[in-house]
């Protein structure tokens, strides 16, 4: 199942009424190009080393968490 799910970078946990995931996709079927902003349906499942989520409409492959950003700026 995960390996053809699109992945999320630079994630972070949102509220959109509901829990979900706000990020940089790629590989989305229908949401075409490589980093573009988009905000998951409702956040079902988040596992546990955050490498994986499960939203209502499909799985997600977690890349970098968004914390990471001033990290790689920082050390760059």
């Amino acid at each position: 199942m995960l390996k053809d799910a699109p992945v999320l970078d630079y994630w972070v946990r949102g509220e959109f009424p509901v829990t979900c995931l706000v990020g940089g996709v790629a590989g989305h079927p229908t949401l075409p190009g490589k980093g573009r902003p988009i905000r998951t349906s409702d956040l079902w499942l988040l596992s546990e080393d955050h490498s994986c989520a499960r939203t209502l409409s499909r799985w997600y492959r977690l890349g970098r968490p968004f914390e990471t950003v001033h990290e790689e700026t920082v050390l760059s």
